[in-house]
């Protein structure tokens, strides 16, 4: 009888140094870390944020396997932290970097101080998740430029941050030896879709992990959203989580940090600012404000950006 040998995968990451309070910001199905980039940047005097790009994602290696299961997700992070010497975080997490987060936080809850779930739960809605894949799916194939990929962009995120927008309208492609562009994405993490009973499995994991969550939960809700309902996510906070907050920014859709960027630092900022410092040990390991490169142990082969694309390149 032969088990199931569990895979990790070694991500790609990027961290804004502060001497503050340790912030691990998961990002969404198909985007990339350059969605954290305002965030990051309003709290770079108060958080040490770090934002991975998860597995089959970005610059992260693609699954030699091909698992992109929420529980797969959700297994690289405690070796992010480990190579960071990181013991406990705040962790924020949107749309499936929310599902993967929860997961994470059941499963480590030394290591999570508190959560933030940005426009995710347990149910989410089909039609809006559908949408969603199929934005996806219609962006394979190559572009000529990522200038090309700024105006797919901008055509789903009318009034979205344009900063926000150029880093991801030049992270999210891959060159091609013919000079054109792809998305730096691997396909295999659209797969074939979830099967209903997979979705019903999926779907009480979750719910059975944000039951089991010790942590303060902050629920970040886009009041355009047609991802996460209203229902659900009052259910998650009055009736599931121990320690939840439901909060709606009325102008945002799904992509909190996209559509509605301050209004979503200021609410984070306010969740963080009522949670208990992290200890001496956490702050002194981080790092002088600003974004930086430093040298990893060679042993540890992760690898640190020096930066987020620029905004307007």
């Amino acid at each position: 009888m032969s088990g199931r040998i569990d895979e990790t995968v070694l991500l790609d990451w990027t961290e804004l140094g502060g001497a503050g309070m340790p912030v691990l910001c998961v990002h969404g199905f198909s985007h990339d870390r350059s969605v954290w980039i305002g965030l990051a940047r309003a709290l770079e005097h108060e958080a040490r944020v770090i934002a991975p790009d998860l597995r089959g994602h970005g610059r992260s290696p693609w699954s030699p396997t091909g698992r992109y299961d929420l529980a797969d997700y959700a297994r690289d992070l405690p070796r992010l932290l480990d190579a960071l010497e990181l013991d406990r975080v705040h962790v924020v997490g949107h749309s499936l970097g929310g599902n993967v987060a929860t997961l994470f936080a059941a499963d480590h809850p030394a290591r999570v101080a508190s959560l933030v779930l940005v426009d995710t739960g347990p149910a989410l809605e089909r039609a809006g998740s559908l949408h969603i894949a199929g934005e996806v799916d219609a962006a394979f194939g190559s572009l000529a430029s990522p200038a090309e990929q700024r105006a797919r962009l901008a055509a789903i995120h009318p009034e979205g941050d344009g900063g926000i927008l150029d880093a991801l309208a030049q992270s999210s492609l891959a060159s091609r030896l013919d000079g054109r562009f792809e998305p730096a994405l691997d396909p295999g993490v659209i797969g074939g879709g979830p099967s209903p009973a997979d979705l019903e499995r999926i779907e009480a994991q979750l719910w059975s992990a944000l039951a089991s969550l010790v942590c303060p939960v902050l629920v970040v809700r886009g009041g355009r959203s047609a991802v996460l309902a209203e229902a659900v996510a009052r259910r998650m906070v009055g009736e599931v989580l121990r320690a939840g907050r439901l909060v709606t920014l009325p102008a945002a859709g799904h992509a909190v940090m996209i559509d509605d960027g301050a209004g979503l630092t200021r609410v984070i900022r306010d969740f963080l600012a009522e949670q208990p410092r992290l200890g001496a040990e956490a702050a002194s390991r981080a790092p002088a404000p600003g974004i930086r490169e430093t040298p990893v142990r060679e042993e540890s082969r992760w690898r640190r950006s020096s930066s987020y694309p620029s905004a307007g390149r």
